[in-house]
């Protein structure tokens, strides 16, 4: 409930603020708040809400949660405008931007965007139009400029982004050795070129663990470790090189110039590159679709053995029998099939929900007005010209976006993806949906855990 005090100002506002991930810094949303608040007391307006979503791209507005809880605000409450830093935190392009906004204006709202200073209330369709594009050009100019900036950073050792186990960042962002998460990265070197299995090393590293907290171990996560040229001094990036018979190689670029203390020599890890280069197909072909995923009917987490072909039930830090064990391929076909039958939500009516939007009737609406005042001698033949050439500019533009709206949902089915054999994207995407599932008595896929409604 909105206090006595609110009839002291003039207008009543919501604000939306965004981040997009590790692109954008931490300071972001403060600093996003912080302009937003202070134009509110310049101006005489009470923020009724800030809404905040973090880490999440303006793409698609499917996942932003805020920005979908915004637009139910303002269709069912007292509110006068929409306030945000950047118009793209909004909305990322062109086409989502007109929508975005005529709808907003269509139903009485102002839009303000501070440091592109838009306030649009009442503008037309071929203003809002040029106003779009400029957002989206500028988006991408701040997005380079972002990314120059980290580059920079890098280059003289600073680590905008989470610091690999075994650092921490010091107020220069710079890697600063973290002692007990160091002397773990060295066993496991030291370690493996012993002579050392990675399942022994896993084995001993959770039996004695040598801190209190130290994060189970796991095949993934040592590879991780034994693969991070990071450690020997210097910042690096990595590049796999696959080759035409299905091996690979790893290329290291170094990025930056100023050096961080050393975890492990340069001779130490040159020496664990040279056994584990030796075994690159093994490594490449450890990709599991179903590890991670998949839990045994009993409640245990599942793993693997590729090369045993089986799937079984994983006791860490215990040594007895696996209680459940499932064969490998017939799994992973099973959940295929399963994934391939699925639709994308949106997809058997994207064709109806793009066909026909509010922007381009009043652009038909438009031109057979100013038809009509042509035909009348309202309006000169060359005004006339000029606003059918406007309408065509801004028809192209919207099909352009449509056909990449379709393209992108259908693009985002289960089975577009299995088709083009990207099964480590669709992993990557079943577990941001937090799936999990088990294979019942019958052999039949059965879901626990799924966040994207069926």
């Amino acid at each position: 409930m909105i206090g006595n005090n609110v009839l002291l100002y003039k207008k009543i506002a919501v604000s939306y603020v965004r981040t997009s991930g590790i692109v954008n810094p931490k300071t972001s949303i403060p600093n996003q708040i912080r302009d937003i608040k202070k134009y509110c007391e310049r101006n005489q307006i009470f923020l009724k809400y800030t809404l905040i979503d973090e880490a999440e791209t303006g793409r698609y507005t499917e996942n932003r949660d805020q920005y979908n809880k915004l637009k139910k605000i303002v269709k069912n409450e007292h509110v006068d405008m929409v306030i945000v830093s950047f118009a793209d935190r909004f909305a990322r392009d062109s086409f989502e931007y007109i929508l975005s906004i005529r709808e907003l204006v269509r139903d009485g709202r102002q839009f303000i965007a501070l440091y592109e200073g838009i306030v649009e209330e009442c503008t037309s369709a071929l203003e809002l139009s040029m106003t779009a594009i400029k957002v989206e050009l500028e988006n991408e100019q701040r997005t380079t400029r972002l990314k120059d900036g980290r580059k920079a950073a890098v280059e003289v050792g600073r680590c905008p982004s989470t610091p690999t186990y075994g650092y921490k960042k010091d107020k220069d962002l710079k890697l600063v050795v973290v002692e007990e998460e160091a002397k773990v990265i060295q066993k496991i070197f030291s370690m493996y070129n012993s002579g050392y299995k990675i399942t022994h090393i896993i084995t001993e590293l959770n039996r004695n663990p040598l801190y209190e907290g130290q994060p189970e171990m796991y095949p993934q996560r040592i590879w991780n470790y034994l693969k991070n040229k990071t450690y020997t001094g210097y910042i690096y990036s990595k590049n796999e090189i696959k080759h035409e018979d299905g091996s690979f190689h790893i290329e290291y670029i170094q990025k930056s110039k100023v050096p961080h203390e050393a975890i492990i020599t340069e001779e130490e890890f040159n020496k664990s590159k040279i056994k584990w280069d030796k075994s690159h197909k093994r490594i490449k072909n450890s990709f599991y679709l179903c590890s991670g995923l998949m839990k045994c009917p009993c409640g245990k987490n599942i793993t693997s053995a590729g090369d045993k072909n089986q799937y079984f039930s994983y006791v860490p830090k215990e040594r007895r029998e696996a209680c459940c064990r499932f064969v490998l391929n017939e799994v992973d076909n099973k959940l295929l099939s399963f994934l391939e039958s699925l639709k994308h939500p949106d997809q058997e009516n994207i064709e109806d929900d793009i066909k026909n939007t509010q922007l381009e009737i009043q652009i038909q609406n438009s031109l057979k007005e100013n038809e009509s005042k042509f035909a009348l001698g309202k309006i000169t033949k060359k005004t006339f010209l000029k606003t059918i050439e406007d309408a065509q500019v801004i028809q192209s533009e919207l099909q352009k976006e449509k056909y990449r709206i379709k393209n992108d949902l259908v693009n985002e089915s289960y089975g577009q993806m299995i088709n083009e054999k990207d099964f480590k994207g669709l992993k990557r995407r079943l577990k941001k949906e937090k799936f999990t599932f088990t294979v019942d008595e019958i052999g039949e896929i059965k879901i626990l855990t799924w966040e994207v409604p069926l």
